[in-house]
């Protein structure tokens, strides 16, 4: 039993976690632990993955805590369940004589302190598949479990360019770990969510644990690189949503589609807004943005972003910085608009030019940037 326990917020069970409440948490202990993961909820609040022991349990908490920081976590006999950042008597000694330290990893923006704590650990999605995939791994029972999670993972997430597969693209974008708890949170009692990636990394972390040294390090390492990104993408999705005081609304979504080329795998930055009307205004006034950013083979970067408007009206524009692209890309476009036109979407403009899109993306990565130092 830890002698000393200072409780800075409470925290709720989420669906489905009963029974590993009790093997991981009983109740009257205190125990340490380690925040892995962090998510914005659905209905407001925040997902917490810790790490308790050779366990995992997911906490909802109305406070984000940075991945990363150490904690103690006590369940009372009656079920309540308390967090302390004070993670030994010598960090609640150092917690007394400086104030702020027991805050630590909850910052006054604790989105802010839990984007700084992601940031140095993530890896593009398609660099980091690209690195899981190419990883030695013994012939071992557990070796060969691993590798064929490996290829599962795969599967269910890398886009072939080439291929006319819409459910693959959607596949790719519901599982690749953005929306998991929104998922988790409308499973009913009982239920399971399908698979994605976050299930997939959280069963290769358990069998990492079960490899040698020269396997297990690297697969950790890469796991964790994985988490971080969809944490960091999260977060930054949340940190640029935004509510009016006439009721209208915009929702960010930011995330990887990794695809396959000729030179293995790579990344595709998928950036969704959703524009909300204000409650008495036309809902035809809603929209969509769509931006893309692609640095596939030999073609040089590409960018493209579609606003498509809640009354189907739809404009398009690709930026490219090669001529030759913008050349092949601006001799596609009268197939794209008309095969947009066959399914009632009323095309106003669409082009492609050869340079760089806007200067908002830049903002964006520059604030992240800053956050990071």
């Amino acid at each position: 039993m830890i002698s000393t326990f200072v409780p800075h917020l409470t925290a709720q069970a989420t669906p489905g976690s009963g029974p590993s409440l009790s093997r991981l948490l009983p109740a009257g202990q205190t125990l340490n632990a380690r925040v892995l993961q962090l998510a914005q909820m659905a209905g407001g609040g925040f997902s917490v993955r810790l790490q308790l022991g050779a366990g995992a349990l997911t906490l909802a908490t109305q406070r984000a805590i940075a991945p990363g920081t150490d904690i103690q976590v006590r369940r009372d006999p009656g079920g309540q369940i308390a967090i302390s950042l004070s993670a030994s008597p010598a960090a609640t000694r150092a917690a007394a004589s400086t104030p702020d330290a027991a805050n630590a990893g909850i910052a006054s923006n604790p989105l802010d302190s839990a984007l700084r704590a992601s940031l140095p650990r993530q890896m593009p999605t398609g660099e980091a598949l690209a690195k899981l995939a190419a990883l030695p791994l013994p012939s071992t029972a557990n070796g060969q479990q691993a590798a064929q999670l490996v290829q599962a993972l795969l599967q269910l997430l890398v886009i072939r360019p080439g291929r006319r597969d819409a459910a693959t693209a959607r596949r790719a974008v519901e599982q690749g770990g953005f929306f998991s708890e929104a998922q988790l949170a409308r499973t009913p009692p009982g239920g399971r969510p399908a698979a994605d990636l976050k299930t997939y990394l959280g069963q290769l972390a358990r069998l990492g644990e079960q490899l040698p040294a020269d396997a297990r390090e690297p697969m950790q390492k890469l796991v964790e690189s994985l988490l971080a990104r969809v944490t960091t993408q999260q977060l930054a999705s949340v940190r640029h949503n935004s509510d009016q005081s006439d009721g209208s609304a915009e929702r960010h979504f930011r995330l990887d589609l990794p695809v396959t080329t000729a030179s293995g795998y790579e990344t595709v930055r998928l950036d969704v807004r959703r524009r909300r009307p204000a409650p008495e205004a036309d809902e035809r006034q809603g929209s969509w943005r769509i931006r893309l950013h692609f640095e596939l083979d030999a073609s040089g970067p590409l960018d493209a972003e579609m606003r498509l408007l809640d009354d189907g009206q739809l404009s398009a524009r690709f930026w490219a910085a090669s001529a030759d692209t913008a050349r092949r890309v601006e001799a596609g476009l009268a197939p794209l608009a008309a095969a947009l036109e066959s399914h009632g979407i009323r095309v106003n403009e669409i082009h492609c030019r050869q340079g760089k899109p806007p200067g908002e993306e830049i903002g964006i990565q520059r604030q992240l940037i800053d956050l990071k130092t």
